[in-house]
């Protein structure tokens, strides 16, 4: 199966918020093979920058 993660949950995983906790697992320890669509990817990138660094947003991506 293909599972689709949404930009939020991308953001709030790297934030390491509680609702990023919830989906930790199905991030980290997933069998599955996850997509991130090239829009949800720029969401999460501008997400990035915003709090951390450049650095930082390239390593994520």
């Amino acid at each position: 199966m293909t599972v689709l993660i949404d930009s939020w949950a991308w953001i709030e995983y790297f934030r390491g918020s509680k609702a990023g906790e919830q989906i930790k697992g199905v991030i980290e320890d997933s069998e599955e093979k996850m997509v991130i669509s090239t829009i949800n990817i720029a969401e999460v990138y501008r997400s990035i920058l915003r709090f951390y660094s450049e650095d930082f947003a390239e390593e994520k991506i």
